[in-house]
Order: structure tokens, then sequence, then C-alpha cells
């Protein structure tokens, strides 16, 4: 018989791992920095990340019992992880090297809305209501970092006017 967990339960390590997750992505960029003063590179970094993930994932498969993925979704998933993910986080890491950790965050938070800034100005696409939601709320990080009270009056004003 399989044990039964409430759904309150499920709740709570779901909020607990959302928690983990929101304060290690926090703390990547301060390790990530760390690592460089020690004389690591973005490279390093990402073998050792991605080695250390693909150790825990395949952990995961085998304590549940989860059938390897095969065939076409094996290829997707590889090219998605090989190709999409490794390219942002290498970008990313990069980025590190050359820019503060809050820049970089700030850079990497707000890119969504400067290309559908982008699209509406030079693709003349139109904003969707869903596409509006998301150009509001992408300008608060920018807002919250911002010394000046003066700028941030003016995204928040700039950005819910254009939306």
């Amino acid at each position: 018989m399989k044990h039964i967990v409430s759904a309150n339960a499920n709740r709570y390590i779901g909020i607990t791992f959302i928690i983990i997750s929101a304060v290690s992505f926090g703390a990547m960029p301060i390790f990530a920095r760390l690592a460089y003063a020690s004389g690591a590179d973005p490279a390093t970094l990402l073998f050792l990340r991605f080695g250390m993930g693909a150790a825990v994932m395949l952990g995961i498969l085998f304590v549940s019992k989860t059938p390897f993925p095969r065939g076409l979704i094996l290829l997707e998933l590889i090219l998605l992880g090989a190709i999409g993910y490794v390219g942002e986080s290498l970008a990313y890491f990069t980025a590190l090297t050359m820019a503060s950790a809050g820049l970089v965050a700030l850079m990497l938070y707000i890119y969504p809305a400067l290309v559908t800034a982008l699209s509406v100005i030079f693709l003349k696409e139109h904003l969707t209501t869903p596409m509006s939601q998301l150009w509001r709320w992408r300008w608060l990080p920018l807002c919250w970092a911002s010394p000046s009270p003066r700028f941030r009056r003016w995204v928040v004003c700039s950005s819910w006017s254009l939306s």
C-alpha cells in the first residue's frame, strides 16, 4: 500500500521547495563570484553544476522507479538542455565575470520586456492582455533596484501607461 500524503502536506512541501529554489537562485551569483575569485571559469562552474544536477536527477529517477525517457522525447530533452539552458547559463555566468551580480540579474529579468517593446515598435505586433500584464510587472525589479525616486516614478508611470 502506498503512503498517502494529504493535500495540505503536499502544499507545504511545494512551498518549501519554492523557497529553497528562490534562495538558491539568489545565492548562485554570490557563489559564482567566490568561485571566480578562486580561479574558476564559467565553463568549469557549469560542468560542475550540471554534473551534480544530473546525478541528483538520476537518483530521483532511480528511487522513484520512473522509466528513463527514450526516443524523440529524450532527443528533445537533450537539445533543450544542451542548447537552450546551457547557452543561457553560459551567457549568465560569463556576464557575472564582466558586471556586478545585481546588474546581470536586472538584465536577465528585464530582457523579456525589452524584447516585447522592440517587437511592438519595430515589428508592429499588438500587445495582448497577457503580454500587457507581463509588460507592467516586468519593470518592477528595475524600480526596486533604482536608487532614484524620480526614476522609479518614471518607470512605473511609463510602464503602466504604455500597457
